[in-house]
């Protein structure tokens, strides 16, 4: 039986497997024809996945979810594909010499059917527990292991501490703005998204137990430097473009 929800787990800090394999219904794989994953994302209602808009460039050709094992795509009963119907990338990503506004919308041909979309970190006021210096959240995806490494070939997640922008700005020479939330350990390193988590998850979780998109996996430079924390589009900055464009 194909789970549609599961409790949130106990925090940790180092680059794991999820406890249960199908614990993030809602983390999906953005993928070539091919079955080759390059991106991850989320799914936000039954026919609709928000991820980077740097992961759009090229074709998507398909949006596997309910994957934990990549090469058990095409044989897990669990996983459902679905092509993509439209993508929608933010009005003003793509401006020179910035990342900002690197968030994408894709209109799934198919809604999803048996799994829980997450709830998304909608308004400036909701994000307080989630924004404070070192609270807690978790990234999650298929990226590399390492910098330049192979890819994971099953989901994985790791816990990393918020940084707050003003300390950010000082590791990024000013690129940070009010579009981004950043988020590593910037005394050790170690942990970090990756090569290959790119439109991925980052979220929390609420008073009531439930998960909460709060960033989406954007940029940074290498893969858990100490000084570089990950880089990752904030989703209450655009809760209202996300509002507007799924009729939310």
């Amino acid at each position: 039986m194909c789970p549609t929800r599961l409790p949130a787990p106990t925090p940790r800090s180092a680059r794991h497997p999820p406890p249960s394999a199908d614990r993030y219904t809602w983390l999906v794989s953005l993928q070539y024809d091919s079955g080759f994953h390059f991106c991850g994302g989320t799914l936000i209602a039954p026919d609709w996945v928000l991820t980077a808009a740097h992961c759009t460039q090229d074709t998507v050709g398909r949006v596997a979810v309910g994957m934990h094992v990549v090469a058990d795509v095409n044989t897990d009963p669990c996983v459902s594909l679905h092509e993509v119907a439209e993508i929608l990338n933010h009005e003003d990503y793509g401006s020179p010499n910035s990342e900002s506004n690197d968030v994408s919308l894709l209109k799934l041909a198919t809604p999803v059917t048996g799994y829980a979309p997450i709830d998304l970190l909608d308004g400036p006021g909701m994000d307080t527990p989630f924004q404070e210096h070192l609270a807690m959240l978790t990234v999650a995806g298929w990226g590399t292991m390492s910098s330049g490494g192979v890819s994971s070939p099953e989901a994985m997640e790791v816990d990393v501490p918020v940084v707050q922008n003003e300390d950010c700005n000082v590791d990024y020479n000013g690129q940070i703005d009010d579009t981004m939330i950043c988020a590593g350990d910037t005394v050790n390193g170690g942990e970090d998204a990756c090569q290959g988590d790119s439109g991925g998850p980052l979220f929390g979780i609420d008073a009531d137990g439930n998960y909460v998109l709060t960033g989406i996996v954007s940029w940074g430079s290498g893969c858990a430097d100490a000084n570089f924390p990950g880089v990752y589009a904030r989703v209450s900055h655009f809760d209202e473009w996300v509002c507007a464009k799924t009729d939310g």
